[in-house]
């Protein structure tokens, strides 16, 4: 019997401290409206990957926050290994599921990393290893850095579903530098995927009240308390794509609530 299409497959942007406020803001609003994206499959980049590993491990943002901020606190800014990090937080996770989004060290090549093949902290700490910051962060014989140096989201690379739930926390011309190349490579990377899977996308970027904080530089990848705020946010936001999935993709819904009914 063929493997059945999953309704649903999220795919979660890069953005530091910031970038997991707000995924992890977007996935906890989701969740209180009974949207249980965790059913399908996800892929994260950066931040990113640190969201679905929390979210596949059942940790909650505060926890994840907390340790992020005592790593922080005792490790620098410079040359870390993120695994240390990585190992700390997600050490007893297993999961089905989930991928991240990292560069081959040489040729910057995108390649997912998925959970099924690796330890969830090492697809963390590969997808998660920005230099100089971080360290190169080794699997096997390959090195691998933060996936968000070419590609913040890598949506492209979802996989196949009825709907894509996109997340961006970088993709508008009021967050700089870095939202302008998210919100160019949303527009290419969005159609590519509808193309190649023929579903729709449900895309949430940050509202007007996050783009009002004016996060930029350094603060943003590293400070967890404005990540807590914009974590607050951000659950709005999930509620809201929440509704607007249960007007317009009733049907991905419904599968989502009754995963054994039939198509």
């Amino acid at each position: 019997m063929a493997d059945v299409r999953p309704a649903v497959v999220s795919c979660f942007g890069g953005g530091g401290a910031f970038g997991i406020g707000f995924n992890m803001g977007v996935a906890a609003g989701l969740l209180d409206e009974g949207i249980d994206i965790r059913q399908g499959p996800m892929i994260g980049t950066s931040s990113g990957g640190y969201t679905v590993a929390a979210l596949a491990g059942g940790i909650a943002f505060e926890h994840l926050a907390d340790l992020w901020t005592k790593y922080t606190e005792t490790h620098g800014s410079i040359w870390v290994r993120t695994a240390d990090l990585t190992e700390e937080i997600y050490r007893d996770v297993t999961a089905a599921g989930i991928a991240t989004v990292a560069l081959t060290l040489w040729r910057f090549r995108r390649r997912l990393l998925r959970a099924e093949d690796h330890p969830v902290s090492d697809i963390v700490a590969a997808s998660a290893s920005p230099f100089p910051f971080a360290r190169p962060h080794k699997i096997g014989r390959r090195r691998y850095l933060d996936g968000g140096m070419r590609r913040l989201a890598s949506a492209d690379l979802a996989p196949n579903a009825d709907m894509l739930l996109l997340v961006t926390p970088f993709c508008s011309k009021q967050q700089g530098f870095t939202g302008k190349a998210g919100l160019k490579q949303s527009r290419k990377e969005i159609p590519r995927w509808k193309e190649s899977t023929g579903g729709e996308v449900l895309h949430i970027r940050p509202p007007e009240e996050i783009l009002a904080m004016k996060v930029s530089g350094l603060k943003g990848l590293s400070d967890m308390h404005l990540a807590a705020q914009v974590f607050k946010l951000a659950r709005d936001s999930g509620r809201k794509s929440a509704t607007t999935l249960r007007q317009d993709a009733a049907g991905v819904v419904e599968r989502l609530e009754n995963p054994g009914a039939p198509e």
